[in-house]
């Protein structure tokens, strides 16, 4: 069961959610093994028996939120905006645009992943996006894939270009993000392999392929 806590809180949108909803299942988990166990530590009678339980449950929703505030993000991010002091490429370039990316991807190459992170001693997909276009593109995004994919334009995957936002559907509640450059390839943040690129038509993800937006050109 906590396992599937710590799966939960690597989820970058609607991360809240389910680590809420694996938050009730080892609330309801304990509930029961504490009602099979109780009589074991001597309590008898229907009403104890609620006063008891209903105790233990209000100590773990306790313990559950303080679990959940340690997993969130504390920090507010700007929107989307570009520093006034730019670059000094030309954004419409998507030569020069594959350049920075690759250079910002040999820098990161290998990173491991970790959740809410922003160094290059642990990074999360969100964070390794964020980092660089701040870093080669002196525009901040927002800070969490669920923002990001309110950002910029939507483009099908037959218009992509380099730089382009790429989104992926994982599982029920679980997304993804990776920056498009060229030849179909995309560099991201594995949870198993850290900062790493892979292709687009990699059977994976092509088919958890989900949408690309545009923040460039």
């Amino acid at each position: 069961m906590l396992r599937k806590i710590r799966a939960g809180s690597a989820v970058e949108n609607f991360s809240d959610l389910h680590s809420f909803y694996h938050g009730l299942q080892l609330i309801n988990f304990i509930r029961v093994k504490v009602s099979k166990h109780a009589m074991s530590f001597g309590i008898s009678g229907k009403e104890n028996m609620i006063k008891y339980i209903t105790t233990i449950t209000c100590l773990l929703f306790a313990l559950v939120g303080i679990f959940l505030q340690g997993c969130s993000e504390k920090k507010s991010y700007p929107p989307v905006k570009q520093s006034s002091i730019g670059p000094a490429i030309n954004l419409y370039d998507e030569t020069a645009v594959d350049m920075l990316l690759m250079r910002h991807f040999e820098r990161w190459q290998g990173v491991p992943y970790r959740y809410g992170g922003m160094s290059r001693s642990g990074v999360d997909c969100s964070g390794f996006v964020y980092q660089a276009y701040v870093s080669q593109f002196n525009i901040t995004l927002p800070r969490t894939t669920g923002n990001q994919l309110k950002s910029g334009r939507k483009v099908s995957g037959s218009e992509l270009r380099s730089g382009d936002l790429l989104f992926f559907k994982t599982g029920w509640f679980e997304r993804h993000i990776g920056i498009y450059m060229h030849g179909r390839q995309f560099i991201h943040v594995s949870s198993k392999r850290g900062v790493m690129q892979s292709s687009l038509d990699d059977y994976y993800w092509k088919d958890r392929f989900w949408q690309a937006r545009r923040i460039l050109y």
